[in-house]
């Protein structure tokens, strides 16, 4: 006979679980794409940095930093804006014309409308897509190459939809519902939406940067609180190594040879009798002391034969390692950062000795740039260090000779037969002609000449044309035969110039 099995009756609860995430990066990300900004005068001057597309902007923003690097046609104006914080906010900025933008892969160059410089653009920097952006999504894995890696650049441009051609889609991969999509303009590809599928943040209430933990117990009264709530957090776990348990397992105890030891007594192999005699059931006699003694307490000697004495060698050595800032520059990750730094360090030393007042603004472009050569310098010191001191004490310092310069070689002379070099036509087309006069310097090198050039002869040796002159410089010809040359006749025969 079976029993009957008793039914409880459960009670649905409800329950509310938030989400607190610490050290996590901003997930999402936007239309910011890497470009080459540049004036039309001078477009081999271009400067990278990062371009808003603001398809909700009429007007298009440049930074100040970017604009005065730049040097391009600008003028001082009063700018109303128009934001969620004011109607009507008039700003003092610059306007600038003559800008154009080039993807940071692409030749295609968009030419800017009238654009605006402000002190700072409005974007977040982990709003930029990177390929570990599009490589945690399946539809956009295959646009990893695609887009550009991140770089230490500013976000120095917002381009508005007044420059339509910069912000038109020309290729868009959508995803499924709530998934980010990517899409390609004339500047390059870019991710908008959320850029991680490993976070579920759909109840997270905040970001926490230090976790506390406690343990809370209500009072009795409360009975309808849970009896205790823990906070718990991540907990750091250290992996233990063999070597580890043996370190341990060592350091335990040490049995050394006493009379107010017992284990040592009970290693004798006494007797019962002897075992009540001793302090085998007592323990030593300074536990049973009231005050603990004072002075020196007498533990034993030491002896070098006991194998469980562990011996240690222990050196102690001073040193004092200087280091200058050169021996810093690795744990910067790019070339700006450090110029950035020595930038302020720079500025520091100057407010230090009251050369300047103190500021804190960003450093400016001189300021950069001095900094590049006082990089440049300390480098050049710490490497060519040797060069350097014997260019400073005047000595001769063997660098390799360029025997063009040295090797003493004869002066053009009248009737040498020379090649007119130029660059207008083939080398093969060049001119022969005929040396009629020479112009030495004051060293008494020949810097000028004189020569006869189209002359043709008939076969009597009749010329058909007048002769032409010419006055070229040395360096403008090329001697092919010298006058004192056997097969010099032959050829000007040849070639119609006659001797004088």
């Amino acid at each position: 006979m079976e029993r009957p099995q008793s039914k409880t009756a459960s009670t649905p609860h409800e329950a509310t679980s938030n989400t607190v995430f610490q050290n996590v990066k901003d997930p999402h990300t936007s239309t910011i794409v890497p470009v080459w900004v540049s004036a039309i005068s001078e477009p081999h001057r271009e400067i990278l940095v990062y371009a808003l597309l603001d398809t909700q902007s009429d007007t298009s923003f440049i930074l100040e930093e970017t604009a005065k690097a730049l040097r391009t046609k600008n003028e001082a104006v009063q700018l109303k804006l128009s934001t969620m914080a004011s109607r009507s906010t008039v700003v003092s900025c610059r306007k600038l014309t003559g800008l154009q933008v080039r993807g940071i892969y692409s030749d295609r160059i968009i030419t800017l409308p009238v654009t605006y410089s402000r002190e700072f653009i409005p974007a977040n920097r982990d709003h930029i897509p990177t390929p570990e952006t599009a490589k945690a999504w399946p539809h956009l894995e295959h646009l990893t190459d695609e887009i550009a890696p991140q770089q230490s650049c500013e976000i120095g441009l917002l381009i508005g939809y007044n420059c339509p051609q910069a912000l038109v889609p020309r290729e868009v991969v959508p995803g499924e519902e709530n998934q980010p999509f990517a899409q390609r303009t004339d500047l390059g590809w870019s991710v908008v939406g959320f850029g991680n599928p490993c976070l579920d943040i759909g109840d997270m209430i905040g970001v926490s940067h230090q976790v506390t933990v406690k343990q809370v117990i209500p009072s009795l009264q409360s009975s309808n609180l849970p009896r205790e709530v823990h906070y718990v957090c991540r907990t750091q776990i250290k992996e233990v190594s063999p070597a580890d348990v043996r370190e341990v397992l060592e350091s335990d105890f040490v049995e050394r040879a006493s009379e107010d030891n017992p284990p040592y007594q009970a290693s004798k192999g006494p007797t019962a009798q002897q075992l009540q005699a001793s302090n085998w059931f007592t323990g030593p006699d300074l536990l049973w002391q009231k005050e603990l003694p004072s002075g020196e307490v007498k533990v034993g000697e030491i002896v070098s034969s006991d194998p469980e004495l562990k011996k240690a060698q222990v050196h102690d050595t001073q040193a004092n390692e200087v280091k200058s800032l050169l021996d810093h520059l690795h744990k910067f990750s790019d070339w700006s950062r450090v110029v950035k730094a020595f930038a302020r360090l720079k500025r520091l030393a100057k407010e230090i000795k009251g050369l300047k007042p103190r500021s804190c603004e960003a450093t400016r472009l001189e300021e950069r740039r001095e900094a590049e050569l006082t990089i440049i310098e300390m480098v050049q010191e710490t490497t060519l260090s040797q060069e350097i001191k014997c260019l400073q004490q005047h000595k001769e310092y063997h660098l390799k000779q360029r025997p063009k310069w040295i090797k003493d070689r004869r002066n053009v002379k009248v009737n040498d037969v020379v090649i007119l070099q130029d660059n207008t036509i083939p080398r093969g087309r060049w001119k022969l002609a005929r040396v009629v006069e020479v112009y030495p310097g004051g060293d008494g090198r020949v810097r000028r000449l004189k020569l006869l050039s189209d002359s043709t002869l008939d076969g009597k040796g009749k010329r058909l044309a007048k002769p032409v002159y010419l006055e070229r410089t040395i360096h403008k010809t090329v001697l092919l035969l010298e006058t004192d040359s056997v097969t010099l006749t032959h050829t000007l025969h040849l070639i119609g110039l006659k001797l004088k």
